[in-house]
Formats: C-alpha cells, structure tokens, sequence
C-alpha cells in the first residue's frame, strides 16, 4: 500500500485500482484511529479471518444478488434473476419467502425482524414480515429503476433512487423528500440537497451514527460503480472514496463498528465489495486493508488471504460475522475472525 498526499486528495494505492479520498470538503472531522484497545503486535497471536461457504447450490441459491441479516440471526437474499427472495436459519436451511417478483435487488431488515425488499422491476417495495406476510409499503413517490433502501430505527426509508439519479427519504407516515440530488440532473457533484448530482446510486446504507453511505458512478453514462458518497441527515453530500480503475467497479457497501480484525471498535469502519473478487476494509480515516486478495476467480474456503471468490455481488454484517453474496458460485459466504490454537 502507498498513500501520496497531493493537494487536498490522497490516493491510495490497492490490488482493486486507485481510490481517492476527499478530504477537504467533509462535513465532520475524519474519524481517529478505528482499532480499540492495545494492538496485538503479534502476528502469530493475532485472530485469522476465516471464509466459509454457508450455502450453495443452483438449486439451493441461484444468482444470490443482495443480502441482509435479521435481529434473530436469519439471513435473506434477493435473486434479481430470479425474482424470488430466500431466508437461510441459522444452520443454513434455505426457503424461498417472495417468488414471481420482477427483479427483486436492495433488501434491508428493520430492528423488529421485517424484511423490506426494493422490487427494482416495478418500482415498488414490499415488507416481509417475521410470520411471512407479504405486503406492498405505499410510497407517495414515482421512482425510476429504484435499487436499493435504507431503513432507520424510527421506521424512515432511504432510497437509491438509480434512474432519478437522487435519494429519497420516507418519512413513517409515506411523505416523500428529496435529500440530496435532483431528478433529471446526472452528473457528480458534492453539495447540499438539489445541489448535489449523483449519477447512478445503486446502493445505500444506513449507519449507526446517522450518516448515509452511497455507491454512484462517475458522473457519466459509461460507468457505474465508482464513488462511495456520504450523505448526512441534513442532504449535505461529499464524495468519499473514487475507483479510479475503470474496468472495476464496487458492487456493494457495508457499515459497521468492527475494524479490519473483526474487532468490536467505537466507530463505523466501511466494508466494500469489488467486481474483480476483492473486498476491501477502510477506516474512515482512510486506511485500508484489502482483506480477500486473489483476484482469480474461484470456491476456495480458508484463510481470507487465500481464499477465493466469484462474481461478489452483496455484502452484510451481523455483529462480527459478515456474510457475503457470491454470485458466480451460487453461494452464501460467511467470514469470521477465529483464534490462532
């Protein structure tokens, strides 16, 4: 790894290309150190991380696209393919709870266990309760090949609202907001609300401490999958991390206090998933850590360092286990920090 500091970004050097960092125009001070506690110097005594493969199978999980985890420990996956949504239980057991649906992508779960799924092929969302019910959530709101949602705590909704190049805020009555961005202006562009451009959001994250995390394009109509952007609560915008390798784009985004170790640390750390078999681990300081490596695709469980994935498509984080969608090997993956013997 290599930072250079040139005027107000710095560029770090990593295995999925050059990102780039802004930070001058942050709405709040870039975050300390993320470890906590005494570092363990000793490489030897140091917790591993460990992949393995938590379901698969064509039959079993075809084209995994996104993936969320529940309060009570369940997992839900959406196939856009498919159009159908699965729920895995602790063990790995896999059902299907939403079939027929047109191109099911974004799914979050809320602090009750309900499962909210962006059916981006018709523009509507439907909440999956813990018993099963289906039903449609009313949306006061015409949005375009809408990808992905966000839910707070209080029961607000944030959608990436892809073909409107903007982000919407529902609040729990179904009043609708622009936070940031404005319809049928595409471009790339840090500011306020309407002010601020986005180009194609695709993902959205909610974070403990009230910031909402954005994957964009780069502006223009040839690539998607280029910046991670962060959106405050009041629409001020600021454009965090840039993929300057164009042949690789970011596939997903996940936000948790748990550092590079899988140690539990007093603030966010972002987690990302790339298109060429990587994910990567940032501070948000700006030091980062790329944690699956090997860029050839493949199913190989193990160490992290060589361990091997194919076509990663989402990303989620329940406590310190993270669970990621791997779509070329029609697979669930879990990576856990396990003790050296």
């Amino acid at each position: 790894m290599r930072k250079i500091f040139s005027g107000k970004f710095l560029y770090i050097g990593m295995v999925a290309g050059f990102i780039s960092i802004n930070g001058c125009k942050l709405d709040a001070p870039i975050y300390p150190d993320s470890s906590t506690g005494t570092p363990v110097t000793d490489d030897a005594k140091k917790p591993r991380l460990f992949v393995s493969t938590y379901a698969q199978g064509l039959n079993t999980l075809p084209n995994p696209s996104r993936v969320c985890t529940t309060p009570d420990g369940n997992i839900y996956v959406t196939s856009y393919t498919d159009g159908k949504v699965f729920k895995l239980d602790a063990v790995g057991n896999v059902t299907v709870v939403l079939k027929d649906a047109k191109k099911p992508m974004g799914i979050k779960a809320d602090k009750a266990g309900n499962v909210f799924v962006m059916l981006t092929g018709e523009n509507k969302i439907v909440k999956i309760a813990p018993n099963g019910v289906v039903s449609t959530v009313k949306i006061n709101a015409n949005t375009n090949s809408a990808q992905d949602l966000a839910i707070a705590n209080d029961g607000t909704i944030y959608i990436a609202d892809t073909g409107n190049s903007r982000i919407l805020k529902v609040d729990p009555n179904g009043t609708v907001t622009t936070l940031a961005g404005k319809i049928t202006v595409f471009g790339l562009k840090d500011g306020k609300g309407e002010d601020a451009h986005f180009s194609y959001p695709t993902n959205i994250r909610l974070a403990s401490d009230g910031f909402i995390w954005v994957i964009d394009g780069d502006g223009s109509n040839n690539y998607r999958g280029q910046t991670v952007r962060r959106v405050t609560q009041k629409g001020d915008v600021s454009t965090y991390f840039r993929q300057q390798d164009k042949t690789i784009s970011i596939k997903d985004v996940a936000i948790a206090k748990i550092d590079k170790d899988f140690n539990v640390s007093s603030i966010v750390n972002v987690f990302l998933v790339y298109s060429n078999n990587t994910i990567a681990h940032f501070s948000t300081n700006g030091m980062q850590t790329i944690l699956a490596k090997i860029t050839t695709p493949g199913l190989t469980d193990g160490d992290i360092t060589t361990a091997q994935f194919n076509s990663p498509a989402g990303i989620s984080i329940n406590g310190t286990s993270v669970y990621i969608t791997d779509q070329g090997n029609n697979a669930l993956r879990k990576i856990a920090a396990v003790q050296p013997n």
